[in-house]
């Protein structure tokens, strides 16, 4: 099961959701950021393990277009 975090704005730091499902996340995070001219929202998941974890992002949304893939 994927774990999902998002960012946006200027938040450099990734939030951990309860999301299940990708839609859920990008739907947690389109609740928590703001659309706005220039901005990003973003939403990742957490994979690897141990020393080699990384957020790998899934989806981003810039400004007030359409959620698109990364």
């Amino acid at each position: 099961m994927s774990k999902y975090y998002i960012t946006g704005g200027s938040d450099s730091h990734w939030f951990p959701t309860k999301a299940k499902t990708l839609a859920s996340a990008k739907s947690i995070a389109s609740k928590t950021y703001q659309a706005a001219v220039g901005g990003k929202i973003e939403v990742a998941e957490l994979v690897g393990s141990g020393e080699s974890e990384r957020y790998e992002r899934v989806a981003v949304k810039h400004g007030f277009d359409a959620w698109q893939q990364a």
